[in-house]
């Protein structure tokens, strides 16, 4: 059995969505997600602190999300995880 890398992000859009062509052609829509955690500080009242992701969407899902996706609009995302600093 192989290992598994699934996540689910559901957040607002902070941008208009980018979509680009490579060379061969491959359609890509580039998209930043915000998505909140609750967290209790210091003098124990909750605040929320966002988490930013960049997302790439590929082919003609990229297409569509370029057509259908605004900035600011509630979105879920299904996929894999790559983890860069």
């Amino acid at each position: 059995m192989s290992n598994t890398n699934t996540v689910v992000i559901t957040g607002n859009l902070t941008g208009e969505p980018e979509l680009k062509s490579l060379p061969s052609g491959t359609s890509i829509c580039k998209l930043r997600l915000a998505s909140s955690t609750r967290q209790r500080n210091s003098d124990g009242d909750y605040e929320d602190r966002p988490n930013y992701f960049d997302i790439v969407v590929w082919g003609g899902q990229g297409e569509t999300a370029a057509k259908y996706l605004t900035k600011g609009r509630k979105i879920g995302v299904t996929g894999r995880l790559s983890w860069r600093e």
